[in-house]
């Protein structure tokens, strides 16, 4: 059993660790630092919206439970942040001191995270990165026990060296994303499928409300009945009930290898009906994404896919321990190459022993090409080349703007090492990108609608989600009640619009979340509800 040393991130009392905040102020520790945020009057009958931008705040980074407990009670309102990786993230500012987290140039040359967010001098900008550390690991048991500042890459990397791994798959790790923001987003990438998401490996939690009291909830053991599930209820909170501290995950051992089918059709219809052919096999994929026109083209442009998916190489006997890329061409002869780019492509990862791949890959091509009666070109992917496309599709780099394409963030994902420390959080750039949650039997009925407005899309995690990146900001007052009239919830991941960093579309449950907002934050500290008011 794994116990590092560190700081502590127990109990609930004691005096303000940071004397030189005082509320309404303005003041911080020496890491306060200056820029835009969220306006504090933001919420029901304010006249401002949710996620509004204004004025300077405190920006403080604690390093304990007690420091996080004495903060918020003595704070007017408090905006917490994570690595700054996911919706709602707030921009560093221009000149914000960095954080003292070492960077991949030595000490000191870590991330601006402390910056502020917030629309006047009550409100406390509560960086969360200082709550790093493994507190307990035990990989017999297999579970995992880390503060909430924690870098997902570095929890991956301790859990490799033993073989296991997060089967979550958590998205933007490249880009710094913290085990708290993942597990406050709620969001999982799209290898979820085989296993499940996030919420169904969170076993135990630490967390502060929004009365400065210190809460837990769930244990550290996989079987466990300790009272109310709050693990699994701060799933997807978005930092509206209270501040993660620390949290239990239960962790897998790691498949040997992985493989990945790809297959290229000019239509919806085809590429819907084999994606239905894999999710209601026995092949038991560990992910199942169809891509619509033009995000294939993307991910090909990135050397991350070949340009002609109807090659005429065939499946060798062990493409996947050498990394090799082949093909299985249909007997018809090669699809066009204008089709392999503009059409839509079935993605199918499936994972286990090396040596059972190929014939597994084998298997998935078969069922298809049995389910459409049809001759269908498909390409197998192996080694580094699978690993980087899905790198590639958690660090959400298909999206134009994104991490490694052209005009991208600097310092995000390289297509490399997945735990390499990256040098700065890589908010993505323009466009406005939706998170939808869906169901299979939309899948016709949503890429008409989102094709309509011009949007690139990823229908993931077996069409039971979607991504839709806008180049420019969709035509809200038509887009919103049609998702709505298909009971397509809608999370506004980034660019403009109505309700940045929230749910355009609300989920179902909102009258719940209310009744509990008022149990866990009275007094309002934390930010409103992330959808608009009488939703």
């Amino acid at each position: 059993m794994t116990r590092p040393a560190g700081p502590g991130a127990r109990g609930s009392g004691g005096p303000n660790p940071f004397p030189g905040f005082r509320p309404g102020a303005g003041q911080g520790t020496p890491e306060r630092a200056a820029g835009p945020g969220v306006a504090p009057e933001a919420g029901p009958g304010s006249g401002v919206r949710p996620g509004a931008v204004a004025g300077p705040a405190a920006a403080v980074r604690p390093r304990t439970v007690d420091e996080v407990a004495a903060l918020v009670r003595e704070a007017r309102r408090v905006v917490p942040r994570g690595g700054g990786t996911k919706a709602g993230s707030w921009p560093v500012p221009p000149g914000a001191p960095p954080s003292d987290r070492d960077g991949p140039e030595g000490p000191g040359s870590g991330d601006p995270r402390a910056a502020a967010t917030s629309a006047g001098d009550d409100v406390l900008m509560l960086d969360t990165t200082g709550l790093e550390g493994i507190v307990e690991y035990d990989p017999a048991e297999f579970t995992v026990t880390a503060r909430a500042g924690t870098r997902v890459a570095d929890l991956e990397a301790l859990l490799a060296r033993h073989g296991q791994y997060l089967p979550f798959d958590p998205l933007r790790t490249g880009a710094g994303a913290t085990l708290g923001g993942t597990v406050a987003m709620g969001v999982s990438g799209a290898c979820r499928l085989r296993f499940g998401g996030v919420r169904d490996f969170v076993l135990g939690v630490t967390f502060v409300d929004g009365e400065g009291r210190v809460i837990r909830g769930g244990g550290r053991v996989v079987k466990n009945a300790a009272g109310y599930d709050l693990p699994k209820f701060l799933c997807g909170s978005m930092g509206r009930f209270g501040i993660l501290a620390e949290l239990t995950f239960k962790v897998f051992p790691r498949p040997e290898a992985f493989a990945t089918v790809v297959f290229p059709f000019p239509s919806l219809d085809r590429a819907a009906a084999a994606l239905e052919a894999v999710y209601r096999s026995p092949l038991e994929p560990h992910a199942l994404e169809l891509a619509g026109p033009g995000v294939g083209e993307g991910l090909a442009r990135q050397g991350l896919l070949a340009r002609d998916l109807a090659g005429q190489g065939h499946l060798g006997p062990d493409p996947v321990g050498r990394g090799q890329v082949s093909c299985m061409p249909a007997p018809q002869g090669p699809m066009p190459q204008e089709t392999a780019r503009q059409g839509y492509l079935l993605l199918v990862r499936v994972g286990g022993p090396a040596a059972i791949l190929p014939a597994w890959a084998d298997r998935v091509i078969r069922r298809v090409r049995e389910a459409l009666g049809m001759a269908v070109p498909a390409e197998v992917l192996g080694g580094e080349a699978e690993g980087a496309l899905w790198r590639a599709l958690s660090e959400l780099a298909w999206v134009p703007g994104g991490p490694d394409r052209p005009g991208g963030a600097a310092g995000a994902w390289t297509g490399g090492d997945s735990v390499r420390a990256p040098r700065a959080p890589a908010p993505l750039s323009g466009g406005v990108l939706l998170r939808l949650y869906s169901r299979p039997s939309l899948l016709a009925e949503l890429d008409a609608l989102l094709d309509g407005h011009g949007a690139l899309r990823l229908h993931s995690q077996a069409a039971t989600a979607a991504w839709a990146f806008f180049p420019d900001e969709p035509a809200w007052d038509r887009l919103l009640p049609a998702l709505q009239a298909l009971g397509v919830p809608a999370l506004q991941w980034q660019g403009p619009g109505p309700l940045p960093g929230g749910f355009v579309v609300p989920p179902a449950g909102t009258a719940v979340a209310r009744a509990l907002k008022q149990v866990f934050d009275p007094r309002g500290r934390f930010l409103p509800l992330p959808w608009a008011d009488g939703a």
